[in-house]
């Protein structure tokens, strides 16, 4: 499958925990950094122009994410996410963004992690992602496949899949 890393679920989480534990502990997860970082492009903008929409600036200082990595030491998931799967496509993994959305969350989409689509070269029958969460600080990635789903009952009647019917 295009897309997909050729490896087992298992090889791709060992690649990928030491760089996972690197990234943990070299930058924190930390939204006020983001927050702050905004506020002061917000202020600056006002001062230009009176009328700027927070909501435009928003839009446009979100890609920022990353960058407050190297100036801040921190940012939050969706920055810490960005940069780790930018680390892991620059040493050739096909690595993704995912969002999810946290119950009980105003927002459509509350939390990013990366996750690593794998299709086993031995056992066509062996695919699935690899997720990693630098946002929550989980040192171990998480091999999920099709025929093992990982559920997760958040409360009375609501549970997540983190895997689709499609294995993706």
């Amino acid at each position: 499958d295009a897309g997909r890393v050729e490896a087992s679920g298992e090889e791709v989480a060992a690649y990928a925990a030491p760089l996972l534990q690197e990234h943990i502990l070299s930058f924190n997860y930390d939204s006020q950094i983001f927050a702050l970082d905004f506020l002061k492009e917000l202020e600056r903008r006002k001062a230009v122009d009176p009328n700027a929409a927070p909501v435009h600036v928003f839009r446009e200082h979100s890609p920022r994410a990353k960058d407050l990595l190297q100036e801040w030491g921190g940012s939050h998931c969706v920055g810490l996410s960005i940069d780790f799967a930018d680390r892991l496509r620059e040493m050739g993994v096909q690595a993704e963004i995912g969002a999810a959305e946290i119950p009980g969350s105003a927002a459509p989409y509350g939390h990013a992690f990366v996750m690593v689509p794998f299709q086993n070269p031995e056992d066509r029958a062996d695919r699935g992602v690899v997720l990693m969460d630098p946002g929550l600080n989980l040192a171990d990635p998480i091999i999920v496949r099709p025929d093992q789903p990982g559920l997760l009952e958040i409360g009375e009647g609501e549970v997540v899949t983190l895997l689709g019917r499609n294995g993706m």
